[in-house]
């Protein structure tokens, strides 16, 4: 009898445990399809970030120069400035839709545009500028900046008033008050004054009254009335000066921004 109990506790006690190893297995074959899953996840999330990744890599060693470039830093060597189109170029190859990068290029097209403008080549360089600057805008259409930039990009290129003055619009009512904007309106504004009407006109008069309002916007100002002809400088005193004491100050800060440059 002792035996027969023995037995049958040896028995139960192995299909307990014959049991409990298929309960074990059965749950590690229902983590198995979770975290193969989880797997496939991060595996997705890390190709999608290796364009950016590689993006970063190529424009790290030239941003702070590429920067100074795209923000007028007219100083640069061609040699800066060829680093910095070739990294760019190849950042915006991986990166299409990061509209900020593509504006940056934009940016830098403009400035090699303006370094070679006597050695044939400065067509081929707006035109590249405004391939990027459009896809920019594809991107991020909200960019005030970015319209005023294709409206003077469009004015070197000669390309027909209207679609200036489309540009010139979006950026103006995106971004009213925007000082980098505004100087870049106005001066565009300026230069083809004759072919447009009115209501471009208003805004160019918006624009400039605005940056001589603000004491940190005149030094821009005079740095734009010393770039344009004399028809340009002419328009733009009569827009914005309206008493002998405005006319004084003025002329004394474009006598001490031209003794600096």
């Amino acid at each position: 009898m002792a035996t027969g109990t023995a037995v049958t506790i040896i028995v139960n006690t192995a299909n307990t445990m014959s049991t409990r190893g298929t309960q074990i297995s059965t749950s590690d074959l229902t983590r198995l399809p979770v975290a193969a899953f989880v797997l496939l996840v991060s595996m997705v999330l890390i190709v999608l970030s290796l364009p950016r990744i590689i993006a970063a890599g190529q424009t790290l060693p030239v941003r702070d120069e590429a920067q100074a470039i795209a923000n007028g830093d007219g100083a640069a060597s061609p040699l800066a400035l060829a680093r910095s189109v070739k990294a760019y170029s190849r950042a915006a190859w991986w990166m299409p839709g990061d509209a900020r990068m593509q504006e940056t290029l934009a940016r830098l097209y403009i400035a090699e545009a303006n370094k070679y403008a006597g050695a044939g080549r400065e067509i081929d360089d707006l035109q590249m500028a405004l391939t990027h600057m459009d896809a920019s805008l594809r991107h991020a259409p909200n960019r005030t900046f970015g319209w005023a930039l294709r409206a003077e990009t469009l004015r070197r290129l000669n390309e027909p008033v209207k679609e200036i003055e489309r540009a010139l619009h979006l950026s103006y009512l995106l971004g009213p008050r925007e000082a980098s904007a505004m100087l870049l309106r106005a001066g565009v504004i300026l230069d083809i004054w004759g072919a447009t009407n009115s209501n471009i006109h208003d805004i160019a008069e918006n624009d400039l009254m605005e940056l001589w309002a603000s004491p940190r916007s005149r030094v821009s100002l005079a740095q734009l009335y010393l770039r344009k002809p004399l028809g340009g400088r002419l328009r733009l005193r009569r827009l914005i000066l309206s008493s002998p004491e405005d006319v004084a100050k003025f002329n004394t800060l474009v006598k001490s921004v031209h003794n600096r440059s």
